[in-house]
């Protein structure tokens, strides 16, 4: 495992204590005016000197972060320090574009993500974005050509890009606020937003409208760029709260990693395991022994366990194109019959455009349920031509297992695989 080194917290300009719930907070954005407490949800006043209370968010056990990533850790991007000061959880309802067999539309959607504020030594600043589908890094940024989307499904605001297709368009609600921020943000806060893609970079006008005049008083203009959650982990790599996670995540691997090895095991036992693992009994008949009137009987057969147990025939005919019928009665020692075995054997061989070809049936099988151990014996009977030859073998094994408790069984840790494989991928 890799050697975590503690990296320096960003200098704080101010440091109190939640009047709500006693946690200790901290301030690093010069321009803050607000702190949301991560730990109770209150929001206070940072500029007052008691930092009155002025409402209260959410409580934040309704809003879990969906990863690792939380206020106040350290991250390395673009060769820079960061700290995480802040996270918005937005609902998006929306329209996104679709096209499909030559036809094309907006599909109405609602999405969730979380806006995380991340803060550099300098004080620059940039967001990541997360969500179900992974992670963005999101700037704001200077559009060359300022303007909102039109009638038009195309778009664009920055030099040498042809109009885009609106990929997506509506508005987006806060419904959870922690940490700083120099406005005040307030459980339903709405924005509209509009993007388009260009290459693999999505660039997106966020706006606001003043609800008096219903004018729009701000805008503002931003571009995303997928990063992997790979490249997250290490950015975050030299945070200690993150040591406590990778052995979570270690455990979550393994507990998969064993999960699907099961299931792979079982499945193979599905097919391998039908026939029994011990074999009790074996005695080979020739085609002469066996008439096509008179029951042939076999040895005795000696069962010391109950359970179930595997009957099996296997016939081997010497004249091809032809064909014999078996019939096997399974008998207790006082000669009732318990269950019975038919086997249908053939050999068949010819040519045709692709040349010399044969097929052939050779074996036939049956479960059986002992009740009491003792001395069983079989009965056979042969249907043939006479001019077909050969024999037929009887063969009874124990250490049988119902196939469905392999299914149950593949079954059961497919669906633990998958539980575990998606706690596994909050910490990897």
């Amino acid at each position: 495992m890799a050697t975590i080194i503690k990296e320096e917290k960003l200098s704080s300009i101010e440091q109190f204590n939640c009047n709500s719930c006693g946690n200790g907070l901290e301030v690093f954005n010069p321009r803050a005016k607000y702190i949301s407490c991560q730990y109770c949800g209150s929001v206070l006043d940072t500029k007052s000197e008691q930092h009155e209370i002025l409402m209260s968010m959410s409580p934040p056990t309704e809003h879990q972060p969906m990863s690792f990533i939380k206020v106040g850790l350290l991250a390395n991007f673009f060769d820079k320090k960061y700290q995480v000061i802040a996270r918005t959880r937005w609902q998006q309802d929306y329209y996104e574009y679709w096209s499909e067999e030559g036809e094309t539309g907006y599909s109405r959607e609602l999405w969730i993500y979380d806006e995380w504020l991340m803060i550099s030594e300098q004080r620059t600043y940039f967001y990541l974005v997360e969500d179900k589908d992974g992670y963005y890094i999101s700037e704001e940024i200077v559009p060359d050509n300022p303007s909102l989307p039109n009638e038009s499904s195309h778009w664009s605001f920055m030099k040498n890009q042809r109009p885009q297709i609106i990929n997506e368009y509506g508005s987006a609600s806060v419904i959870y606020f922690e940490g700083e921020s120099n406005y005040q943000i307030k459980l339903n806060d709405l924005i509209q937003f509009a993007s388009y893609k260009h290459k693999n970079t999505i660039y997106t006008a966020e706006w606001r409208i003043n609800e008096l005049n219903n004018q729009i008083k701000e805008i503002e203009f931003f571009k995303e760029d997928k990063i992997s959650k790979k490249e997250i982990i290490q950015a975050f790599e030299n945070n200690e709260e993150l040591d406590g996670l990778r052995r979570k995540g270690e455990i979550w691997q393994w507990l998969t990693y064993g999960a699907f090895a099961s299931a792979i095991l079982f499945f193979v036992l599905m097919f391998t395991s039908f026939g029994g693992t011990k074999q009790v009994f074996t005695q080979t008949f020739n085609f002469a022994e066996l008439n096509d009137s008179a029951l042939f009987k076999s040895k005795p057969i000696q069962l010391d366990e109950t359970g179930l147990y595997c009957i099996e025939l296997r016939g081997g005919i010497e004249v091809t194109n032809s064909e014999a019928f078996v019939l096997a009665y399974f008998l207790n020692n006082e000669d009732e019959v318990i269950n019975h075995l038919d086997g249908d054997f053939s050999v068949y061989s010819g040519f045709d455009s692709d040349g010399y070809w044969t097929e052939s049936t050779e074996e036939a099988d049956k479960l059986v349920k002992v009740k009491e151990t003792g001395t069983y014996h079989a009965k056979l009977m042969l249907d043939r031509e006479d001019a077909v030859t050969g024999s037929v073998t009887l063969n009874i094994f124990s250490g049988v297992v119902l196939t469905r408790y392999y299914v149950i069984g593949w079954l059961i840790f497919l669906l633990l695989g998958f539980i575990f494989r998606s706690s596994m991928k909050k910490y990897f």
